[in-house]
C-alpha cells in the first residue's frame, strides 16, 4: 500500500489511490467528485476486461466496483482481485437479497453496500477502511518493550536483551530525541544504583546497538550526540 498520512488533534486523513468501476456515469461522476476532494486520487473504467491488469500494474489502495455494472462476472471478479493484490474492495450492489452480500463478501470483497447510497456514505467507509488499514500497518512497524521478558520487537522481529541493556534501552525509549549523558544512564542502569564506570556504559551501548542491528538494520534507534551522550531516535513511521 502506498497511503501519505497527515494528521491534526485525532484526526488522520489517509490520502489514497482509489479505481471506481460503475456504468452509471452520472453517480460514477459524482462519487468521484466525492473522493477527489477527500484529498484521494480517484480513477474510472468503463471496461471490465482491464479491471485486473489495471489493479496489477496501478496497485490501488481501493477499490469500489458496482456488482450489476460487471455482467455477471461480480464473483469472479472479487475472487481475482482478492488472489492476485492486497488491495482493499467494496463492492456495490442494487441487489437487496441478502444472500449477494455474503457471496461477495466470502469471494474476497472488504465490504458491501446496497444501492442506493449517497457519496457521503461511500466517502466515511473508504476513509474508516483506509484508517483502520494505517493503524494496522503502524502498529507493525511500531517497536515495543515487552518488558516482562527483557525484549525488543520491531516489525515481525525479536531480540533478547540482558536486563540492564533492557533497562538501558527503556530510559532512552521513554524519552525519545532526550539526550542522556553517561553519568545520567549510570544512575539508571542498575535497580541497586551500583557504581560503574564510564567504559562499562560504554560497552552496554556497544552491545545493546549491536543486537538492536538484528530487528532494525537500515535505521540506528539509538544514535551518539557528541561530547554530550546518547539518545533515541524514533523510526521514520513512528510519532
Amino acid at each position: 500500500m502506498g497511503l501519505a498520512i497527515y494528521g491534526y488533534d485525532r484526526l488522520i486523513i489517509v490520502m489514497a489511490k482509489i479505481l471506481l468501476f460503475e456504468q452509471n456515469e452520472a453517480l460514477a461522476d459524482k462519487l468521484a467528485s466525492y473522493i477527489n476532494g477527500e484529498g484521494h486520487q480517484c480513477y474510472q473504467l468503463r471496461n471490465e476486461n482491464h479491471i485486473v491488469d489495471w489493479i496489477l500494474l496501478n496497485h490501488p489502495d481501493l477499490v469500489i466496483l458496482d456488482q450489476a455494472s460487471l455482467a455477471g462476472n461480480a464473483i469472479k471478479f472479487c475472487s481475482e482481485i482478492y488472489y492476485s493484490s492486497s488491495t482493499l474492495l467494496i463492492v456495490t450492489s442494487c441487489s437487496q437479497q441478502g444472500v449477494d452480500q455474503l457471496i461477495a463478501l466470502g469471494s474476497g470483497a472488504d465490504d458491501f453496500i446496497f444501492k442506493p447510497y449517497l457519496p457521503e456514505e461511500m466517502v466515511a467507509r473508504v476513509n474508516a477502511m483506509l484508517r483502520r488499514l494505517q493503524k494496522l500497518a503502524a502498529m507493525r512497524h511500531r517497536v515495543q518493550l515487552l518488558e516482562h521478558h527483557f525484549r525488543v520487537k520491531y516489525a515481525d522481529k525479536e531480540v533478547q536483551l540482558t536486563e540492564v541493556e533492557f533497562n538501558l534501552f527503556h530510559l532512552l525509549y521513554s524519552h525519545p530525541h532526550t539526550v542522556f549523558n553517561r553519568e545520567d544512564i549510570r544512575k539508571h542502569m542498575y535497580k541497586d544504583h551500583r557504581v560503574v564506570s564510564e567504559n562499562t556504559v560504554n560497552s552496554h551501548i556497544r552491545n545493546l546497538r549491536r543486537k538492536l542491528k538484528v530487528i532494525s538494520p537500515q535505521h540506528m534507534l539509538i544514535t551518539s550526540v557528541y561530547s554530550a551522550g546518547y539518545k533515541y531516535q524514533p523510526c521514520l513511521d513512528q510519532k
